[in-house]
Formats: structure tokens, sequence, C-alpha cells
């Protein structure tokens, strides 16, 4: 494992004054911390079920980076406040699908169909290619922003 630190103390004291000051932390409402509570059990519900309904499946899961999802959605939301009408997401796999179902909303239904191998061929998702390479766009709305958000494909190295 490969942990990068800072070796020179003036740039270690610099990095440490500008991020771990009392003013420097988030503050969260009631509400925002209910928000990413709700967030992380979605997360998390959704790959449990993930490994008990397809066990031994390579789902290539969020593992411990559940946070993943809620962040998503505070950039998006930040985002809209700022008149930013699109975000494009483009990540490996690892975490996809509970992107793809928690963050751009696409179906259960429709994930654990194309899990299943019914990938849509005439769609715009016929890449040909394995489910946790499939992409998805969805138009979300923060606070009366509307946001579209889209997970590009990430099609497979023979595809490429």
């Amino acid at each position: 494992m490969n942990i990068c630190t800072l070796a020179n103390p003036i740039e270690r004291k610099w990095f440490r004054d500008r991020v771990e000051k009392d003013e420097n932390a988030l503050q969260f409402t009631k509400n925002g911390k209910n928000a990413i509570l709700n967030k992380l059990i979605q997360a998390e519900g959704f790959e449990k079920y993930l490994q008990k309904k397809y066990v031994g499946t390579k789902r290539f899961g969020l593992d411990g980076g559940e946070s993943l999802i809620p962040a998503l959605e505070q950039i998006i939301k930040i985002g809209g406040q700022s008149e930013i009408k699109e975000v494009k997401i483009g990540m490996s796999h690892r975490g996809r699908l509970n992107v793809l179902a928690n963050v751009l909303q696409k179906s259960y239904k429709r994930i654990f169909n194309e899990f299943a191998g019914e990938i849509d061929s005439a769609g715009e998702d016929a890449a040909d290619d394995v489910k946790y390479h499939l992409g998805a766009s969805s138009d979300r709305e923060f606070d009366g922003n509307p946001v579209h958000v889209s997970l590009t494909d990430n099609p497979s190295h023979l595809e490429a």
C-alpha cells in the first residue's frame, strides 16, 4: 500500500492549517445530516442486496466507499446552485452500479434486468458489453435547480 505523505514539515503545516482549522469545518443542518445518512443507508443496503442476490458474481461494489454516494449528491447539488446545467461522471467499475442506482436514479428493475443479461441491444446502452460497463443519464433537481447528470459508458479494453 502506497500512502502519500508530505515529508517537508513546512508544507505539512501549511496543508494542516488549511484543512484542519475549525473555521474550515463543514457545518451541516439536521436535514442535511439526515439526507447524508439516508444516502449512506441506501448505498449500503444496495450493496448488501447485491452481495446476497449475486453471490460469486463479479460486480465491483463500493466496499467501504459508500460515502461516494452522498458526496456526489452534494457536488451535484452545489453545482446546481451555481447554475451548472450538466454533470458528466467518468469512473471505472468500482461502485458504478451504486452510482447508477443512487445518484442517477436508474431503476433497480433495469439494473437487475441488465445484470441478468437483458440488455436492450437496440437502445442507447447497446455497448454489447458487460453490465458494469453501461452508463446512463438522468435529469435531477436539487432545491429547484435542474441538473442533467450522466455516467459515461466504460467500455472494456477489447471494445476500446
